[in-house]
């Protein structure tokens, strides 16, 4: 098993078992540089400011990715056009 596999399922074994595992879908991993000059653009991108990887962890190569996709509960809970629900702030926080 590659160190990737073995991060990948970690993750995956971690939302699994977690509590409010029950809102969310398997997890998305990816690798990125952690010198990709994008990084350098996030405070602009997202709108308030980022940390970026070489400040928290200077002489770091490569950054863990994860996207954590809500399940059909969040999505079939916001009714009526609403932004929002009180399973959407559970399952957010």
């Amino acid at each position: 098993m590659t160190l990737s596999q073995e991060i990948e399922e970690l993750i995956s074994a971690m939302a699994e078992n977690h509590a409010k595992s029950r809102y969310y879908r398997r997890p998305i991993v990816g690798y990125a540089s952690a010198e990709d000059p994008l990084y350098d653009q996030l405070d602009k991108i997202i709108g308030n400011p980022q940390i970026h990887p070489r400040d928290m962890l200077p002489g770091a190569r490569t950054v863990i990715v994860i996207f954590l996709p809500y399940s059909e509960i969040v999505y079939n809970d916001m009714k009526n056009g609403l932004l929002t629900s009180s399973v959407y702030s559970d399952a957010y926080m």
